[in-house]
C-alpha cells in the first residue's frame, strides 16, 4: 500500500484548535491530509476525540481517521487488511477507502466509507453481530495479537507524564492491582472459550446503517476469551447506570450472561480491567487538558477506594470530545 509523507502544516488546523500539542498536531495531519487528497472539510463534525481523532467529512462522503501518537503504518495497513477481510466474511464494517494511507510525521490518516446512521441497533442485532464475529479465524497472517489488557494498561500508566492528577503512590496501587490481574488472568476458567474479538464492543462502536448494524473501530482487535465482548456492556450498567435490562437483552440473545453463573469470576476479572481502563483514559486526557483533571481525580478516588458500585461517572457536557460519546463541529 502505498503512503504520501509531507511535512505541510495547516494555518487553519493551527488557528481552530488550541486545546493541547497533541490534539493539534492530530488535527494538522488531517487537515493536511484532506488538502492533498482534494477533499472538503466543510461541515466536518467530530466522532470521536480520544485516542484516535475520527471525524466526518459529508461533502466528501467518508470517515477520516488519524491514529494515536506511535501507531505504525504497519498496524494502519493491517486495520484495513482486516476490515476487507471482515466484510468478505460477513461482518459489516466500514469498507476502507482507495486513498492510500496518509503520513504526516508520526502521526497516521486514513479514509472509509461513511456508513451514516439509521438509528441505534438493538441488543439482538448486536448480540448477532457478537455471535458470527466469534466464529470466525482469522489468517495468521494478520498477526493479531492476544488479549492481554493487563500488559497493555500497565504500559500506558508508565508513559504517563508528571502532570496527571494522579500521584506516583496512586500509580503503583494501580499497576499492583494490574499485576494481580496478571497473575490471575490464565487461572480463570474462561465461559464461552476463545475467538476472534473486536475488543472495545460496546454501542458506541455500532451503526446501524441502511445496509444493516455494523461494527466499527477495531483498533484492540484481538484474539481471547470471546465473553470480552460482553463485558463492556455488563460494566456500563455498573459505572454509568446504563439501563440494566438492555445488557440482559444482550445476553440472552447471545446465550452468555457473564456476570452470572460460571461467568461470573471472569467478570469480576474484568471488571478490575475495564474500571482502571475508565481511569487511564482521564488521566491520559488530563495531561492534555487540566480541565478533565476533575473527571479523572473523582474516578480514580473510586477504583483506589473501592467505593460500592454503581459509581454514577457522568462525563461533563461541557468538555466536549476526548469521550466518543459527543459530535461537535470540526
Amino acid at each position: 500500500m502505498t503512503t504520501h509523507r509531507t511535512t505541510a502544516t495547516s494555518s487553519l488546523a493551527t488557528a481552530r484548535h488550541t486545546s493541547g500539542g497533541r490534539d493539534s498536531a492530530m488535527r494538522t495531519a488531517l487537515e493536511a491530509a484532506a488538502t492533498t487528497y482534494g477533499l472538503p472539510t466543510a461541515g466536518a463534525r467530530i466522532l470521536q476525540d480520544g485516542l484516535n481523532l475520527v471525524v466526518r467529512l459529508p461533502d466528501a462522503g467518508l470517515v477520516a481517521k488519524v491514529y494515536r501518537p506511535g501507531t505504525t503504518l504497519a498496524a494502519a495497513v493491517r486495520l484495513s487488511r482486516l476490515a476487507d477481510w471482515l466484510r468478505a466474511n460477513d461482518v459489516l464494517v466500514p469498507a476502507p477507502h482507495r486513498l492510500p494511507l496518509f503520513t504526516e510525521g508520526r502521526l497516521v490518516v486514513s479514509f472509509m466509507e461513511d456508513l451514516g446512521s439509521a438509528g441505534a441497533i438493538n441488543p439482538q442485532q448486536f448480540a448477532a453481530l457478537l455471535r458470527h464475529l466469534h466464529t470466525l479465524t482469522p489468517p495468521p497472517a494478520f498477526g493479531l495479537p492476544a488479549y492481554a489488557p493487563a500488559d497493555s494498561l500497565a504500559a500506558r500508566l508508565r508513559a504517563l507524564p508528571g502532570t496527571t492528577p494522579a500521584s506516583r503512590q496512586d500509580l503503583e496501587q494501580l499497576l499492583t492491582r494490574l499485576a494481580e490481574v496478571a497473575r490471575r488472568w490464565l487461572e480463570v476458567d474462561w465461559p464461552g472459550g476463545t475467538g476472534l474479538l473486536h475488543g472495545d464492543a460496546g454501542y458506541s462502536n455500532t451503526v446501524l446503517s441502511p445496509a444493516g448494524p455494523a461494527l466499527i473501530d477495531w483498533d484492540y482487535a484481538s484474539i481471547g476469551p470471546v465473553c470480552v465482548d460482553l463485558a463492556l456492556e455488563a460494566w456500563h450498567t455498573e459505572a454509568f447506570d446504563t439501563p440494566v435490562a438492555r445488557y440482559r437483552s444482550l445476553a440472552r440473545a447471545y446465550g452468555l450472561d457473564i456476570t452470572r453463573h460460571d461467568g461470573a469470576d471472569a467478570y469480576a476479572l474484568l471488571r478490575s480491567v475495564l474500571a482502571i481502563t475508565g481511569v487511564i483514559v482521564f488521566l491520559e486526557a488530563a495531561a492534555d487538558d487540566p480541565r478533565w483533571a476533575g473527571t479523572a481525580a473523582h474516578r480514580l478516588a473510586c477504583v483506589l477506594g473501592d467505593e460500592p458500585l454503581p459509581w454514577h461517572w457522568r462525563i461533563d457536557p461541557a468538555l466536549t470530545g476526548r469521550t466518543g460519546l459527543l459530535a461537535r463541529t470540526f
